[in-house]
């Protein structure tokens, strides 16, 4: 936010009181080696993240290439907690690709069917199916995600060591520029809640 006049002929402590050390040794060294450097830092003084070229044009002097990444470290932040959230959700998450192969899977996906994620990726979901339930449970579901539509509904499905158990599951598809590339399925296991009913 400074002018070209507020900073020509002044030093970085002139221009930003409170810089931290670590930019001006960097600088410094630049400066004096002519040694090149790109780095990432946080510029405590202006709240900012930046992305750093700084070279030599001669000895004694440096000049920088500063690019603001603050929104881009604040997107990779948003990504990495929603991805510990996903990781770490009490509900089996998976999402498929368009024609329903697993392209991800939770670890809760592994406790609860007994698959690990590396056994799953690349299977079609039916790798649990019980054959319990009618196919117009899967043919309503394919009919609602195929018109842009959430589901919602239970499955009775069958474990890799051959153990049924029921999850409640509301699966959606993903959408991108009104295409479907993925589909969602967030599933609560209720096989203890559905034992409770028949009892």
């Amino acid at each position: 936010g400074l002018k070209a006049e507020q900073v020509i002929g002044k030093t970085l402590l002139e221009v930003l009181p409170g810089t931290e050390a670590s930019w001006i040794e960097r600088y410094g060294h630049v400066a004096l080696t002519g040694e090149s450097t790109t780095f990432e830092q946080y510029a405590a003084t202006l709240g900012k993240h930046f992305r750093v070229l700084a070279q030599s044009p001669r000895k004694g002097l440096f000049s920088v290439l500063a690019v603001d990444i603050t929104e881009e470290r604040r997107r990779e932040e948003r990504l990495a907690l929603l991805s510990r959230a996903v990781e770490q959700s009490p509900a089996t998450i998976v999402i498929t690709n368009p024609r329903g192969d697993i392209e991800y899977a939770n670890p809760k996906f592994e406790t609860l069917t007994g698959y690990t994620v590396q056994e799953a990726l690349g299977q079609n979901p039916r790798i649990l199916k019980s054959g319990l339930q009618g196919p117009e449970v899967y043919e309503e579901l394919w009919a609602t995600l195929l018109r842009g539509e959430t589901w919602r509904g239970e499955f009775c499905n069958r474990r890799k060591d051959g153990s049924l158990f029921w999850e409640r599951a509301v699966i959606s598809p993903m959408l991108e520029d009104g295409r479907i590339t993925h589909f969602l399925a967030v599933k609560e296991d209720i096989t203890n809640e559905r034992a409770l009913e028949e009892t």
